[in-house]
């Protein structure tokens, strides 16, 4: 009997270079989500040479506080090298750790660097999301939904994204 299920690609993620080889090498796509721009730019320069397509997860200022958690989730997920460029110290490191554990998000945003905001967050200037997306050669834009409310927004955004990127 045929399976009812249409043919869906087999998505992977990964941060390092031996690993996303082998994911890009295994799988029809390679997520590209929770990384400062310069190390999805990366990303994408190294799938360029493997058979895999690169699907990009932006976190979009508009998120909100989603996307405040999402931000702050990659920074400390972040390579330590990124975490010290971005003016994360370990002493500021170790707190926001700390004050997100103990009160959440809300208390711990003073505690995340100005300049991890540029180095994660993707504004919601379709046009300027497009180039991105272009440059990346993104396949597809995966939309993080937080909430069902705005849903049909961000869909039709990353459908112009794509749009615009030529994709």
């Amino acid at each position: 009997m045929a399976s009812s299920m249409p043919e869906v690609p087999i998505i992977g993620s990964a941060r390092k270079p031996k690993m996303l080889d082998a994911i890009a090498n295994s799988c029809d796509m390679v997520l590209a989500f929770g990384q400062p721009h310069a190390d999805i730019e990366a990303t994408a320069d190294r799938i360029r040479l493997l058979p895999a397509t690169l699907g990009w997860a932006p976190i979009r200022r508009s998120y909100g506080e989603n996307g405040i958690a999402a931000m702050t989730y990659a920074l400390l997920n972040a390579r330590e090298s990124t975490r010290r460029e971005l003016g994360l110290s370990e002493e500021r490191e170790r707190r926001l750790r700390e004050v997100l554990l103990a009160e959440g998000f809300d208390a711990a945003i003073d505690l995340v660097p100005a300049s991890a905001w540029d180095a994660f967050i993707t504004e919601d200037d379709a046009e300027t999301a497009g180039a991105t997306a272009r440059r990346l050669g993104a396949a597809c834009i995966i939309v993080l939904a937080f909430d069902v409310g705005p849903l049909g927004d961000q869909v039709k955004w990353a459908r112009e994204v794509l749009d615009r990127a030529g994709s």
